[in-house]
């Protein structure tokens, strides 16, 4: 079971070592800054000697907002793997996915590279990888496909990926975009082979994004494949949100500023073990390697590694250097940064305590919480209801305690959250379709917030994306909110927000968090 992480508040002032050097030229007065930043901070900047502990380093990504023309964008090699399997007949599936299709060929440049693959138990190249020169005639294309046939869902894949390869572009955005809607039932099927195979199409410098459609489809199998191409995974649980959701990978891809992103962390020799929440990682010795997502425009993303520490003698610890490697997308250059984690050892318990980060604590605890969640999950698919409830109650103790000091917003959102999931957990046993939505949606919250990713439970101002489009849709629709639908949490919405919940027996807090959102029909 999970135990509260301790610390205590105590006020004075501490000098903290953290030593930062960044790895890039430099810049003259008029020179364009790097396109990420990153922030990292420890959960204590110091340490009682003698005693080994557990440390979180939090490593908060920021890429700055910019406006890129169409001209200066990115070039675009592009793969839209279609499932065209029988399934895809029903709820007209296979109309608006042909649909969404036809939007995202309207928003390539004729310098993109694109191809379609096909795919039931045949695999079919409907439009090799080449630039967009016959817009039309690729659309007349897409217009023929109807539903037919099984699932040959890596032997699609896998051609996509290979049209991808054939084309790498290291200056663009090389992705491949999967949709399926039901289960891999012809060609490879083992999970851990196509993960392999994944991984090695990663390494040739491509991302991999799935699209989930519906309630039949393997959400493990899409989220992994997602997890091992370091790309994104959406569980579309309506056809009609295609569209958008196409829309949304778009604009990503369009406002790319950094590609082939890797964070690599050294730890210092008193480091006996390193744990790294939400992503896949490969080990060379002592030094482990994080592949990442591409970054876009605005985007913010956080990295949370665990470390055990090993006893030590007051002094200065060197707890480990942290690279971020990227290709800058607008220069066309690899660039890295460099922080350099110090850590102070002392026989003094009241600076130990002094130097506690409680925004990078509670960063932490969430992160822990995510993993126990994610166990909560697992043991409800395997039919294990009572442990699972067992379970939540022993995390809602853990946030609470744990909270107590922090007064964290996004652990208090978490725990409302948590708060509904035995009634979730009753009403997903109800039938076989709530019991895949509860899982689908589930699995999806967690797998982006393990990335610091909290849209999905938690809105407020600042926040921008596709949730933040739905929020301002249904509020419009009951006459809360009458601004734009654009998908930025302005103070125009947190008013509406705050009238909605006032008017609703709800925390007029202006934040969208689980119960708002329940009450809205978003979560």
């Amino acid at each position: 079971m999970l135990q509260p992480i301790k610390h205590s508040i105590v006020r004075l002032a501490v000098k903290v070592t953290l030593v930062f050097v960044i790895s890039l030229p430099a810049l003259a007065d008029d020179a364009e800054l790097p396109p990420l930043s990153i922030d990292v901070q420890m959960d204590h900047s110091a340490v009682k000697a003698g005693q080994a502990a557990t440390h979180y380093v939090v490593v908060d990504f920021s890429a700055p907002e910019s406006k890129i023309r169409r001209e200066q964008r990115p070039l675009i090699n592009l793969a839209l793997v279609l499932d065209r399997s029988g399934s895809m007949k029903s709820a007209g599936k296979m109309s608006y996915a042909k649909a969404a299709t036809l939007n995202i060929i309207d928003m390539l440049s004729v310098e993109d590279q694109l191809a379609i693959v096909e795919y039931d138990d045949l695999i079919n190249v409907l439009w090799p990888s080449s630039p967009v020169e016959t817009p039309e005639l690729i659309k007349s294309r897409v217009s023929e496909l109807y539903p037919r046939g099984s699932t040959n869902l890596s032997g699609g894949l896998m051609k996509g990926a290979e049209e991808v390869s054939n084309e790498i572009n290291p200056d663009g955005v090389n992705r491949v975009i999967l949709m399926s809607d039901g289960l891999a039932n012809r060609g490879i099927t083992d999970p851990d082979q196509i993960k392999r195979l994944v991984r090695k199409a990663r390494a040739k410098g491509m991302t991999i994004t799935t699209m989930g459609l519906g309630l039949e489809y393997d959400e493990n199998l899409m989220q992994g494949i997602a997890e091992a191409g370091s790309g994104s995974y959406y569980y579309i649980e309506s056809p009609t949100s295609i569209s958008r959701i196409f829309r949304q990978e778009m604009y990503a891809m369009a406002n790319t500023v950094a590609s082939n992103a890797e964070v690599v962390f050294t730890p210092g020799e008193g480091v006996s073990k390193v744990d790294v929440f939400g992503y896949e990682t490969t080990e060379n010795g002592s030094i482990v390697s994080i592949p990442m997502e591409d970054f876009y425009s605005g985007e913010k993303r956080t990295l949370i590694i665990r470390l055990q520490v090993a006893s030590q003698f007051p002094g200065e610890m060197r707890l480990g250097t942290l690279v971020l490697n990227y290709k800058n997308s607008e220069r066309g250059k690899s660039e890295s940064i460099t922080r350099t984690l110090d850590l102070n050892v002392s026989d003094d318990q009241i600076l130990v305590d002094a130097s506690l980060d409680k925004d990078a604590l509670a960063k932490a605890v969430l992160a822990e919480a995510g993993e126990e969640h994610a166990e909560v999950i697992n043991l409800y698919e395997k039919g294990d209801i009572k442990s699972a409830k067992e379970k939540v109650a022993g995390l809602v103790t853990f946030l609470k305690e744990s909270n107590q000091a922090l007064g964290d917003i996004s652990i208090e959102k978490k725990l409302e959250g948590l708060g509904m999931e035995l009634e979730e957990m009753d009403r997903a046993s109800s039938s076989t379709a709530e019991r895949s939505k509860y899982l689908k949606s589930k699995k999806q919250q967690l797998f982006y917030a393990s990335k610091g990713k909290q849209a999905k439970y938690l809105l407020q101002e600042g926040s921008f994306g596709m949730e933040v489009e739905n929020l301002q849709q249904a509020l419009k629709e009951r006459d809360f909110y009458q601004g734009p639908i654009d998908g930025v949490f302005s103070s125009t919405l947190k008013e509406a927000v705050i009238k909605y919940q006032s008017q609703n027996n709800l925390k007029a807090d202006g934040i969208a968090g689980p119960l708002t959102l329940k009450a809205l029909g978003l979560y």
